[in-house]
């Protein structure tokens, strides 16, 4: 398997030939977190497409427009987790300069049973943001 370094995918263009359409939308993944220095836990990642951050809103919350990266590849090491989960597809959303990803990455220990916030990471959409 490959490895694509985030900075490697450019973000897409919205005055490119072939204009995003929101009824054919895109499709994203996690495929890894790398440079993990805490040991004996497990991650869980929940990437949101932002607007609308759906998980986050103080009323109506929904996991519209995003999804839980859970399934690991079990022969990942502890510094370096692979994701196993389908590509998310998103249909019907419509971008906005400011459009981004959020993957918000959560650690659950082992020893102790508390998930606690690891840290984010934020991806624009488009090439103007």
């Amino acid at each position: 398997m490959s490895t694509i370094n985030i900075t490697d995918i450019p973000p897409i263009d919205l005055n490119f030939m072939a204009v995003y359409d929101k009824n054919f939308g895109f499709r994203y993944n996690l495929h890894q977190i790398t440079g993990i220095e805490d040991k004996g836990k497990l991650f869980q990642v929940i990437a949101s497409v932002n607007p609308p951050s759906s998980p986050y809103l103080q009323a109506d919350k929904s996991m519209y427009a995003a999804f839980p990266f859970i399934k690991f590849d079990w022969s990942s090491t502890e510094e370096t987790i692979n994701f196993v989960d389908d590509d998310l597809v998103i249909v019907g959303l419509e971008l906005t300069k400011t459009s981004c990803i959020i993957y918000d990455i959560k650690a659950y220990d082992m020893k102790t049973k508390i998930t606690s916030n690891y840290g984010f990471a934020v991806y624009p959409l488009t090439a103007s943001f």
